[in-house]
């Protein structure tokens, strides 16, 4: 009798998990609300100063970085360090043009387009041009993708997690700065077990943000991007 009573609970229970409704990926309507609401309270940050770090992992390498991005938008710098304070790379974004500045290599790279995809150029670690970075950093969601079924949302609207073409972006923690809840910890993970997390330390919104300014010491190599076939790319100013 027991048994016949288990063979019957465990029938009905299976029945049950069988009909019970799926996660779905399209969330409620007034979680909706609460997305663009976010959403709308983030492009009220016209300015920031951002510090963290950067653990990048390939199939061959790793790396730590050190990073602070400072800027309004129009004017983006971002340094990238090491631990101990060398700087590696400063990328600049300015309205008609985008730097990549290597000190140590004493090159640098010039574009005329300021919103260059950065994934091929010159080991850029993230797969952004440097505005959607920071957007990114920011926790915000480019509007193409807020109908996306890849966008998962937390119960306060807030973004857990989204599809950016090849790579996977999850935001694992947030914390309240000023009238801003914003992202302390990102992973992004992309093809060819490429993987970042991001370890957001300093966080200040509307930033007071000095004059951007990045001149180029009179040794540095410096060339265009694309590089010129018949010339290497390189500039003779």
């Amino acid at each position: 009798m027991k048994t016949k009573l288990l063979i019957i609970l465990v029938l009905v229970l299976g029945l049950l998990t069988s009909c019970a409704p799926k996660p779905v990926h399209i969330p409620r309507p007034e979680l909706k609300s609460k997305f663009y609401q976010h959403q709308k309270h983030l492009e009220q940050i016209k300015s920031f100063l951002l510090k963290g770090s950067v653990n990048l992992f390939s199939k061959t390498q790793s790396h730590r970085l050190i990073y602070t991005c400072v800027g309004n938008f129009k004017n983006i710098r971002l340094t990238l360090s090491s631990s101990l304070g060398q700087i590696f790379s400063i990328w600049q974004r300015e309205p008609n043009r985008l730097i990549a500045f290597f000190p140590y290599q004493k090159i640098a790279y010039i574009s005329s387009n300021p919103d260059l995809q950065l994934a091929n150029f010159a080991n850029y670690p993230l797969p952004f041009n440097l505005k959607q970075s920071v957007n990114l950093l920011l926790g915000k969601t480019p509007a193409t993708l807020q109908n996306s079924k890849d966008l998962l949302l937390n119960p306060d609207g807030s973004v857990k997690q989204i599809k950016i073409h090849t790579y996977q972006i999850k935001y694992l923690n947030y914390v309240q700065v000023q009238n801003w809840k914003l992202p302390a910890k990102v992973t992004i993970i992309g093809p060819n077990q490429f993987k970042l997390i991001i370890y957001q330390k300093k966080i200040i919104p509307n930033f007071n943000c000095p004059q951007l300014n990045l001149n180029l010491p009179p040794q540095i190599e410096v060339y265009a991007f694309p590089l010129n076939k018949s010339q290497g790319g390189r500039n003779e100013n």
